[in-house]
This record gives C-alpha cells, structure tokens and sequence, in this order.
C-alpha cells in the first residue's frame, strides 16, 4: 500500500529498499540481502526484502533538495551464501542456513533513517541503521556440538555521494558497521566478523561512442582484528572444531587480514539502434592472495519482443581467499526473455 502527496511518500508492505550508489559492493545497503544460490546474472535478481514501513518527506511541497526517510522492518531479510565444502570442519554437523525470524520481535525489527540532499549535479546522504547484518556468520552450539549460522545484531552509520562534471561521474560511499560480538570484550572476537568500516570510490564516463566504463575502488578495515584466536575449550577436539570455524568466517565473510583492498570494474558495450550489446564485470582483492570473479555476458534481441543472454562466471585466484574458494562454482548461464 501507498500514500504520495506533494513532499510525502509512504509505503508499507513487502518492499525491497536499497540504499547506496555504488555498483555491486554497497556499505550502505542496510536494508536488503542477496541469495547467491540463485544462479542468474542479475545481481539485483537475486536481492531479497521484507515487509516495511517506508516513509520519505521532502519540504516546500517536495520541491527541496532535502529530503528526510524513515524506515521500519518488521524482520531483516537473510543473504544465502554459496558455502564451498572444503572450508566446513570435518566430522561436524552444520546447518548451512538460519532459521527464517519472526515478524515483530524485538530479536528482528529494524530501524535507519538517511537525510539526503540532491542538486542537479551533485547530492549526498548521510544515514544510521540499527538492526542486524544480512549475512550469516557460524558459531558452535555447545550443547549440541552442531554449527550453527546467526544473524548478528548490528548498528551502522554510513555516508554517500556523487558529482557530475562533464562525461565525468564520481562516486563516493562508505559505512561503519558495529556488530554486536565485533568489539575484543565478546566473547566470540575472533571467531566471527570484528567492527569493520568499508569504503567504495568509483568513477564512470563514456568511452569512445558507444561504450561505457566503470571503475571503483574498494576497501575494508577492521577496528579491531585477531587473525590467531586462541581457543579456550577444555577439550581439544573442540579447540580444534574452533579454529575451523574461525577460519570459515575469515573465508565466507572476507576478513582474513586487517586491511582488504579491491576493484571492480565494468565495460559495457550498447549502440544506438542495435540489437547487440554486451557488458564484462570483474571484482577482485589484493589482501594476503589475490582473488577475482570475471563475468562477461553478451545480449541479443532477434525481435523487439524477445531478448537472449549468454555468458559466464569464472571464480579464481588464491583457493583459500573469498572468491577463489568459489571456483568450483564457476558456471555458463543462458537467458531468454519474452516481452509482452
């Protein structure tokens, strides 16, 4: 359901609510999660919501360039990885995803709100979030000597802009995530993701006539880091059963150094008038091993009504880094859509 009035905007339901401006690697998104098991090239294909309560003012009847959103999540939506099995512990039981939250409760509500302001070629945001992190990190059950995924609760406070000047677009986002077990006091600092603050630079213009290039630097540090936690368990099949989680973490949620820079960058190819069109997307990070994903894809439209896709992912690089643990899940995609 919706309301719009002049300034005013409001929505409540099932929503997908995005935040940020850069491409793929978003600090900002707070709001949304991806399911990576669901193999189609279109990242935003995959990005999941929730039911949500979406409120948006602009002053003087929405002619501003300030404008001030609220928002409530009634659960936060769960990001589903691609696990590769080498990384699991041997000889433990693990329970790959967690259980979907309840709507309403105090363990799953969320709340941000964001302040923007928007000239015809620049605009920033400032935005603060308290909820909880969409991908999961694995913790051990004691009692049950199983492994189990949790959803952390989580505060965040993020910033974003972008300037135009001539063929010339940059952009600019960063936030600082403050999950609850990030900090050296909690008991589990080590074994899961630390407080982190991740930053995107990106620049994007035209090249030659009908191309277009994308290119951003990314780079996340961790406040706090203890690459070597120290188990504490009284026995030490459980010391060890720690370490390999530890290490699985590091893996599944790319914190295996302090410091973790990368890039992305994509080439687009579309002419005026042309049924062809193709694009090449690469994501890569440079901490302690190199590990990259290249995806190119080529369309086609045969008629106006129907559009074909084709391409591949190739996931390579150090095995025992993010991405490159991924390669045995590199896989080709074919896509037809009929349009009517």
């Amino acid at each position: 359901m919706s309301y719009f009035s002049e300034g005013l905007d409001l929505r409540a339901g099932q929503q997908i609510i995005p935040w940020g401006k850069s491409d793929g690697v978003n600090p900002t998104d707070y709001f949304t999660a991806k399911n990576y098991t669901f193999l189609n090239p279109d990242d935003e294909v995959k990005r999941t919501g929730a039911p949500a309560l979406n409120f948006t003012f602009t002053p003087d009847n929405g002619t501003s360039p300030l404008s001030f959103q609220l928002v409530f999540q009634a659960f936060y939506p769960q990001t589903a990885l691609l696990i590769p099995t080498q990384i699991i512990p041997q000889g433990m039981s693990i329970n790959l995803y967690p259980n979907s939250p309840s709507a309403f409760q105090a363990n799953s509500m969320e709340y941000g709100a964001k302040l923007s302001y928007q000239k015809s070629n620049y605009d920033f945001s400032i935005s603060a979030f308290k909820g909880f992190g969409a991908v999961p990190e694995f913790v051990l059950n004691t009692s049950t000597l199983s492994i189990r995924p949790i959803n952390p609760g989580e505060r965040a406070f993020g910033a974003d802009a972008s300037v135009t000047r001539g063929d010339w677009i940059l952009r600019f986002e960063s936030a600082l995530h403050l999950p609850d077990n990030g900090s050296p006091s909690d008991p589990l600092f080590g074994y899961v993701e630390p407080d982190h603050w991740d930053t995107v630079i990106g620049i994007e213009r035209p090249l030659f006539t009908d191309f277009r290039l994308q290119a951003q630097f990314l780079y996340r540090y961790h406040l706090y880091f203890d690459g070597n936690p120290i188990p504490n368990a009284s026995s030490p099949v459980l010391n060890t059963v720690l370490k390999g989680i530890a290490s699985a973490n590091a893996t599944l949620l790319n914190y295996q150094h302090q410091g973790n820079p990368g890039t992305t960058l994509r080439i687009a190819y579309q002419k005026d008038g042309s049924r062809f069109s193709a694009d090449l997307f690469f994501v890569g990070y440079f901490g302690g091993g190199d590990d990259f994903l290249i995806r190119p894809q080529a369309g086609f439209a045969p008629v106006d009504n129907v559009k074909l896709l084709a391409g591949f992912d190739y996931y390579g690089g150090n095995p025992a880094r993010p991405l490159g643990a991924l390669h045995g899940d590199s896989d080709g995609f074919f896509e037809a859509r009929l349009l009517f």
